[in-house]
């Protein structure tokens, strides 16, 4: 679970150390993928600029195609940056062909005569390593009124001792270079609590007011709707501290006890059934990675653990798909079997608990003596699919039916959409990309509450294709699970 992209280099819990940066945190990065007509948005995001003003110019970017062949482009134009975070898009490039690309951003930040060249982000603690964009021939597979979506993607407004999340307008972008029509800002609430300073606690919550407000108004220009939400750190039923999403609360609820600005072993302010119980009639409560499990310093230290089934038990939604490994979400999944078969009908939702990572993800390593970097967790890559107009998220994720995929499309129902009342006509369905590559299987799953089994299996399945669904055993459920070697796919129970 231990996660904390954009790595914050300007606190020194343990010394001044080699990691410390005496300049505003720069980083750049690009969608990883782009769907087809359009260009490429470069996202770059600075911190810490009111700090340590600064002027940004001699942009210069390095492109490899898909076949080897290199070549440069300057940007241009000249940034003077002074607030304590900025969200640049300096250029939106336009990509002739399909294809793996890789990038190389070089800069200048330069100030009272002291410069500092960069490569990708300003710290020179991170080796270098290329931005990846996959442009797509063809869009991704859809349906008619099919909408996709991010459940939990962390903004600016998560920002701490470790971290820092992507601005606003940037997830707006990315989010249309990626065909997504929806995301979940779902900021940490030991952050939202906190004042506009750091180092302040302000109990009229000035975070959560301020991302209400810029999230109402870049709904209101059009494009990808952001749903504001928290996530928040509370006890579970058993002791420890859990991360609840609540998507669609008007009011925030306080939990700031794993959070860096608090005395390590603090108490979680409220109890999970607690937190329920506080909720608006429509807030949306789900289950934040069930199948991960926390680190033995996030255990010992912020006293975080994973969810067991008496906590599940108590919510109708798992998002038991992070974009991360496959062993987590099959984890997330079989705890999910378990609570079907005792009879509660819970949906499944996926999402990447994105901090900022759009191509690459950059972390501190704790105690902050060293950096990593990896491609998981990326914005917009587990993706959740609804059937409802824009406004009307919340109650398509609450009700269904919801389709879960980084790539392939699968569900029940026509070739129109999922099944409907008539189920007697429905089928399962599925469509792949060429981009997820072949072979590709398909297993259609029967279970009830002795657990659940696979009662057909197609290997080197056609990219395109449909299966007959047996009867439905009382008080059971069909499910159906789809793997290619760059792509997967599985779908909510069909219930009898």
């Amino acid at each position: 679970m231990t996660r904390w992209p954009y790595a914050e280099l300007h606190y020194r819990p343990a010394g001044r150390g080699a990691l410390f940066l005496p300049w505003p945190a720069l980083y750049a990065d690009v969608p990883c993928r782009l769907t087809p007509g359009e260009d490429l948005p470069l996202l770059i995001s600075v911190r810490h600029a009111d700090r340590w003003p600064c002027r940004l110019h001699s942009l210069r970017l390095l492109l490899v195609d898909p076949e080897g062949r290199l070549s440069e482009r300057a940007i241009e134009g000249e940034w003077r940056l002074g607030k304590h975070m900025e969200a640049l898009v300096p250029a939106r490039i336009p990509l002739p062909r399909p294809g793996s690309w890789e990038f190389l951003l070089d800069g200048v930040l330069e100030a009272d005569g002291r410069r500092l060249p960069f490569r990708n982000q300003s710290s020179p603690a991170f080796p270098e390593e290329s931005l990846r964009c996959e442009v797509l021939a063809v869009p991704d597979p859809g349906l008619p009124g099919l909408r996709w979506g991010d459940c939990q993607v962390h903004g600016s407004a998560t920002r701490d001792m470790v971290e820092f999340g992507a601005p606003l307008p940037l997830l707006k972008e990315a989010a249309r270079a990626l065909a997504l029509d929806w995301f979940c800002l779902t900021d940490h609430s030991y952050d939202l609590v906190r004042g506009q300073r750091d180092t302040q606690r302000d109990p009229a919550f000035p975070r959560w007011r301020e991302l209400q407000q810029e999230s109402a108004e870049q709904n209101a220009a059009g494009g990808p709707r952001a749903l504001v939400g928290e996530e928040l750190s509370c006890a579970g039923l058993r002791g420890g501290v859990l991360h609840l999403l609540l998507l669609g609360q008007r009011t925030l609820l306080e939990g700031g006890s794993d959070g860096g600005g608090r005395f390590p072993w603090s108490r979680p302010e409220h109890g999970l059934r607690q937190a329920l119980d506080l909720l608006d009639g429509e807030a949306l409560a789900i289950a934040s990675h069930p199948g991960e499990k926390p680190s033995l310093l996030e255990r010992a230290v912020l006293l975080r653990r994973d969810w067991r089934g008496e906590d599940l038990r108590q919510l109708e939604h798992w998002q038991i798909c992070n974009g991360g490994h496959r062993e987590e979400w099959r984890r997330g999944l079989r705890q999910a079997i378990r609570l079907w078969g005792e009879g509660r009908r819970g949906l499944l939702l996926a999402g990447n608990d994105s901090h900022g990572s759009f191509s690459i993800n950059r972390e501190v390593r704790i105690p902050s003596r060293s950096v990593i970097q990896h491609r998981r967790h990326l914005f917009g890559n587990w993706r959740s699919g609804i059937f409802r107009q824009p406004g009307l998220e919340l109650a398509a994720l609450r009700s269904g039916p919801v389709l879960l995929g980084n790539g392939p499309l699968l569900w029940f129902g026509s070739e129109e959409g999922p099944c409907g009342a008539d189920q007697a006509a429905c089928r399962l369905r599925w469509q792949v990309p060429e981009r997820c590559g072949r072979p590709i299987e398909v297993d259609l799953l029967q279970g009830d509450g002795n657990g659940e089994s696979v009662i057909q299996r197609m290997v080197d399945a056609p990219a395109r294709g449909e299966l007959s669904l047996p009867g439905i055993r009382k008080d059971g459920w069909l499910r159906a699970e789809l793997r290619s070697p760059r792509g997967e796919a599985l779908t909510n129970p069909l219930w009898n």
